[in-house]
């Protein structure tokens, strides 16, 4: 198991800032050479030829900024996620009237009944499906009053 506080490290913009190592004790990159056959297990230590090139692909790497982060440094509050699904809101009305959620979502209905239940998402959100004593991915849901029914319509946000 490791112990101690997980690092994530890039070598963006490495080369020029000498001295290395969090401890700040090597005066160049080719100073860890060593490292390639102590720590990672090759079997030599790269050439010169091998370590020039190495600091040549260090000193070309550049990411481009990140437009979440704010001047700061800290992340804006209201990032969009492309793609990810939020919760969403809609209405559930039914054939008759009775029912009409956000105002009434629940009716009383004689025994044998058959309800049926239609979701609208709002702007900006989509139906995903019922679940309860209606389970289907359709707009619409019906149910025969046999006995008291739970019915659950769930919509998700859109980016």
């Amino acid at each position: 198991p490791m112990k101690g506080p997980m690092v994530t490290q890039t070598l963006q913009d490495i080369i020029g800032h000498e001295p290395f190592h969090w401890r700040g004790d090597r005066p160049s990159l080719e100073a860890f050479n060593a490292t390639f056959t102590n720590l990672q297990g090759a079997a030599t230590a790269p050439t010169g030829t091998e370590m020039r090139e190495l600091r040549e692909l260090l000193a070309s790497i550049r990411f481009p900024p990140n437009r979440y982060r704010q001047f700061d440094n800290s992340l804006a509050t209201n990032i969009p996620l492309p793609g990810h699904v939020a919760l969403g809101n809609g209405t559930v009305t039914s054939s008759d009237g009775g029912i009409d959620c956000g105002a009434t979502c629940a009716a009383a209905y004689d025994r044998g009944t058959v309800v049926t239940l239609t979701a609208t998402p709002d702007f900006g959100a989509v139906f995903m499906g019922w679940s309860g004593d209606c389970s289907n991915l359709l707009g619409t849901c019906t149910v025969t009053m046999t006995a008291n029914r739970s019915v659950t319509a769930t919509f998700a946000g859109v980016d």
